[in-house]
């Protein structure tokens, strides 16, 4: 099985850079109670910041926000004030939330808002396709390592999980 928590990492790390967001996080739902398995920002002591509250639980917004994902199934935007949630080091803006799942577990990844310009229904697109990459890559053993020709299944999953997140809710 690949190593969670290094698989999320690295989305994380590189929705942040492709994004230009301050902050990237990932939420994974163990025993019923969403968990941050993943941080990614701009300046490290933010990412540390970020840790502290968690640990404080005082990042109930962003895992309320998290849980609506889940919930939904599909990528939500939500408009918030930045102070709220790492005070000065984040933006007021829309934040992007998009679900993961996989047959074991389920989680969110939260992009926060940038000062430069909002996200693009592409932008949000991406996000989306890459929640969805992600849940292939720690549900699929070898993923982390693609490409290559062992892991021709990897990209038979990844289409197939972003053809399901692609289609249109009933």
């Amino acid at each position: 099985m690949p190593d969670t928590a290094a698989v999320m990492e690295s989305l994380a790390d590189r929705l942040r850079a492709l994004l230009h967001s301050p902050a990237v996080l990932v939420f994974l739902q163990q025993e019923r109670v969403l968990q941050l398995q993943a941080v990614s920002t701009e300046a490290p002591h933010l990412a540390l910041a970020v840790r502290l509250r968690f640990h404080r639980n005082e990042l109930r917004s962003s895992l309320e926000i998290a849980a609506r994902a889940v919930a939904a199934g599909e990528s939500i935007t939500v408009s918030i004030d930045g102070a709220s949630h790492f005070g000065e080091d984040s933006p007021p803006g829309v934040l992007i939330a998009s679900p993961f799942r996989t047959s074991r577990s389920q989680g969110a990844i939260l992009v926060y808002p940038r000062l430069a310009s909002p996200f693009t229904q592409e932008e949000k697109a991406l996000v989306s396709a890459l929640a969805g990459f992600g849940a292939v890559a720690i549900a699929t053993p070898n993923c982390a390592a693609w490409p290559g020709p062992r892991h021709r299944n990897c990209n038979t999953n990844f289409t197939r999980q972003r053809s399901t997140a692609a289609a249109p809710k009933p």
